[in-house]
């Protein structure tokens, strides 16, 4: 594929969109990562590359990524929903009080992972 001529790190994150629409979880991360170095703290590219890691069951780095997206201003809900879909695929919550059942949990149960109803529902803290 020709290099696409756009400023700074737009050119890897185009790249990272198409290798995500095609199912390419680890390119697009690895070009989401490009577009990072490229572009700065970008919270949509450290969304995106936390999305690709979580598909790519790269889970730690795509949980440390997710929430770093949030850091920087990245409102909406986008952040928060696949924080839980990596606790719900991966078996290991970020936050104790996201298991379905309070902090404790149940250790010889799978985790079940509890959607905060502001976030389901498309609201903002």
């Amino acid at each position: 594929m020709p290099a696409r001529k756009t400023p700074g790190g737009y050119a890897p994150y185009l790249d990272g969109l198409y290798a995500l629409n095609e199912g390419r979880w680890p390119d697009a991360a690895r070009s989401f990562a490009q577009a990072l170095e490229a572009q700065g703290d970008d919270p949509t590219f450290m969304l995106a590359l936390g999305v690709a890691q979580v598909l790519a069951e790269q889970f730690p780095a795509g949980h440390k990524d997710l929430d770093r997206a949030q850091r920087p201003g990245l409102g909406g809900r986008e952040a928060q929903l696949w924080i839980s879909a990596a606790e719900a695929m991966s078996g290991s919550l970020i936050d104790p009080n996201h298991s379905l059942g309070g902090p404790g949990g149940q250790k010889d149960r799978p985790v079940v992972v509890s959607i905060p109803g502001h976030v389901a529902e498309g609201g903002s803290r």
